[in-house]
């Protein structure tokens, strides 16, 4: 089922995947999804990869999804790896696959073998031949606090309205933890004219070394007091850590829901705990009037 039409009927919660490097990190993976199945998620989406031999493996992994789960699966696909017969013949095997939603993104340099390899050079290259072709629902990026790269957060939404002029159908964003951010952000698309429906990417803390590193490919991301304190007060305990970080983004989700956002994507790193966690009381939030 096409995404849009999903949003077009309730808010919806969403989880990212990618495809496992090794062996081990295929059962926990497999653990992962079969726990997170069961809380029922609109859809999932699967992350692009160029790993040598494990290119296209996140079109296998949507397959297995799809086949063995019963999930709408979301498959990426990235212009910085790509000549445009590889996404010409990876999107006649999605339809072949019945997988019907993509995103379309240009990719981050530093996650591929071979970042030249690509006819393409920008995300709306990708939203124009997908949206061609008539047969899928096409997502696009957006950052709340501005792609690292782009000159100014202005620029940055010139950008993304080429996207969602050309086909763009929906817009899931970057991570974030400042709600007002994403509210600011909110309004600064609308006032450009970007009317399609957007989607909160939310990524629970659950590692600090990680986070820290993450902030490197990022940019300049936010991050409000009250988690500061968090990963100050409790650096030196993992237990009392995460369990205020859990809280913190359950907190960020609930205010985001409460304010009309109409989707929540999470990014779970193949880990289903936190999810887990946070999705019981977005779960208990969906049951009350007003939702």
């Amino acid at each position: 089922m096409k995404i849009t039409d999903i949003l077009k009927k309730k808010k919806t919660f969403s989880f990212e995947f990618f495809p496992p490097k090794d062996e081990k990190g295929l059962e926990e993976l497999s653990t992962t999804i079969r726990e997170l199945s069961a809380l029922n998620p609109d859809f999932v989406s699967v992350t692009d990869s160029d790993r040598g031999s494990s290119k296209y493996r996140h079109l296998a992994l949507s397959k297995v999804i799809k086949d063995k789960t019963g999930l709408n699966p979301m498959l990426h696909l990235t212009c910085v790896n790509n000549t445009r017969k590889e996404i010409t013949s990876a999107l006649e095997n999605a339809e072949e696959l019945g997988i019907e939603n993509i995103l379309a993104l240009r990719g981050d340099m530093g996650n591929f073998e071979n970042p030249g390899n690509s006819d393409f050079s920008r995300a709306e290259d990708l939203v124009r031949i997908i949206g061609r072709t008539g047969r899928f629902c096409v997502g696009v990026a957006g950052h709340p606090e501005k792609h690292p790269e782009a000159a100014t957060l202005q620029e940055d939404v010139e950008n993304l309205k080429r996207k969602t002029d050309l086909g763009g159908e929906f817009i899931i964003t970057q991570l974030f933890f400042d709600n007002e951010a994403f509210f600011a952000y909110r309004d600064l698309i609308r006032a450009e004219g970007i009317t399609v429906p957007l989607v909160a990417g939310i990524m629970p803390v659950t590692n600090l070394k990680n986070f820290e590193r993450l902030l490197l490919k990022t940019g300049a991301i936010r991050i409000p007091k009250s988690l500061r304190e968090i990963m100050e007060n409790h650096k030196n305990d993992k237990e009392a850590f995460l369990k205020e970080s859990l809280a913190f983004s359950a907190g960020q989700c609930l205010e985001l829901l409460k304010n009309g956002v109409e989707a929540i994507h999470f990014f779970t790193f193949n880990k289903s705990a936190a999810a887990k966690t946070i999705f019981k009381e977005l779960l208990q939030a969906r049951k009350e009037p007003g939702f």
